[in-house]
């Protein structure tokens, strides 16, 4: 009896614990490579002296390999976790806005709300997702152009040529993925709301035609 009391509230903070680790590994990840972004805008700046220029932007490729290792890491430990949790959204989602559609046909207010809040819930998991993951791709879109911003032009050719070479290298930027399906972003977020709102539509036409 006292586990079946405590259950709902039991699957409420595990949840809020596994988004509340996801959010601060994300900012964690977002810190590092924003303190990266400026560390390569000060490699050509006054501070460093010209002749250690080349030792400081070789320190800065270090830190970005150990920034791409983190945020392999990270991608992998949510990968399939998030996957699950994207599912049992979608599902939630879609049970909710049927009864929506349900309760829109019986005018049934207390259905409304209930399935209100459902949906809420539901989607506020997906928010956290694709919000965090977007910043997460966004600050690593920040590593190249922090690369291209410095004033690389003016210095020695072994400089140029490090530059050169990590503008080949950070094409490709950093990004969490549900599984090999999706990557976490705002699109992939818009894209789920679009589909739900069609679902919903779809249910209501039905509806209405076998009423």
């Amino acid at each position: 009896m006292y586990i079946e009391t405590c259950a709902l509230y039991i699957c409420g903070m595990c949840a809020v614990s596994f988004d509340g680790v996801f959010i601060v590994v994300c900012l964690h990840g977002v810190g590092l490579m924003e303190s990266l972004g400026e560390m390569i805008a000060s490699a050509t700046s006054p501070l460093v002296p010209p002749e250690r220029r080349v030792e400081y932007l070789r320190g800065c490729i270090y830190q970005y390999q150990r920034v791409a290792s983190f945020a392999e890491e990270i991608n992998d430990c949510f990968r399939h976790l998030t996957l699950s949790q994207f599912l049992l959204s979608l599902f939630g989602w879609g049970l909710a806005l049927f009864q929506m559609s349900v309760g829109l046909g019986t005018s049934s207010a207390i259905t409304m709300i209930r399935m209100t809040m459902y949906l809420t819930a539901s989607g506020y998991q997906v928010a956290v997702y694709c919000y965090n993951g977007q910043r997460f791709a966004t600050a690593s879109e920040q590593i190249a152009g922090a690369f291209y911003g410095c004033e690389w032009y003016a210095e020695c050719r072994e400089f140029r040529q490090l530059i050169r070479m990590m503008l080949t290298r950070t094409g490709r930027c950093f990004r969490l993925d549900v599984s090999w399906f999706l990557a976490m972003s705002l699109p992939t977020l818009m894209s789920m709301v679009r589909t739900s709102g069609q679902y919903f539509l779809l249910l209501q036409n039905v509806s209405e035609k076998s009423g």
